[in-house]
């Protein structure tokens, strides 16, 4: 290394005189140039937009999966609706779907197959005859779902849980004017 007046030419790679380790002075931190600030700032900014975007994206996802307003709005835009009856455990034993552009309706077993058999009585809405209607169903079900309680409870859309809650503890199902039939009422 050549010496000029005792200096080593060290310090022509130094940046104001700080070594090029010495990271905990403050000369080393500061920008030589506007440049290097502006390059500084855009990194900064797009590193801040990208974590925003990951985490919009994040609870966005959260709420398609966990919100029982957004699937009942999407399901209202497809034309779909259901109902799922299941027991005092949360274990499924069918499910009613109600296609409201078709004007159709399904009755399928929720249930695990298996040997235990559930004759079932559903009310259901005949959108076609703006009437309730009885289907008689069987499932034939890995365990036996009724057997600790007879109770049935129903998950889904509000209008149709109400009309089914309203339904199934009604003595003449087909008369009866009680059951809240107003899901199912076209609106003006």
């Amino acid at each position: 290394m050549a010496r000029k007046n005792g200096r080593s030419s060290l310090n022509v790679y130094m940046k104001g005189g700080v070594s090029p380790g010495d990271i905990s002075s403050l000369e080393w931190w500061m920008p030589e140039s506007w440049h290097e600030f502006l390059i500084f700032l855009l990194a900064v900014f797009l590193t801040y937009w990208v974590i925003q975007i990951f985490q919009y994206n994040l609870v966005e996802n959260k709420l398609i999966a966990n919100s029982r307003c957004y699937k009942n709005n999407h399901s209202i835009k497809s034309g779909m609706q259901s109902v799922t009856a299941s027991n005092s455990q949360n274990k499924p034993i069918y499910r009613i779907d109600y296609n409201l552009s078709s004007k159709q309706t399904g009755v399928e077993c929720a249930c695990n197959q298996g040997p235990a058999i559930h004759n079932l009585t559903i009310p259901v809405y005949d959108m076609m005859n703006n009437s309730i209607s009885i289907v008689k169903k069987q499932c034939s079900c890995d365990t036996p779902l009724l057997s600790a309680s007879p109770n049935i409870y129903f998950n889904g859309y509000p209008g149709l849980v109400k009309f089914m809650n309203t339904a199934s503890i009604s003595n003449n199902v087909l008369n009866d004017p009680n059951i809240d039939t107003s899901y199912f009422l076209p609106t003006n």
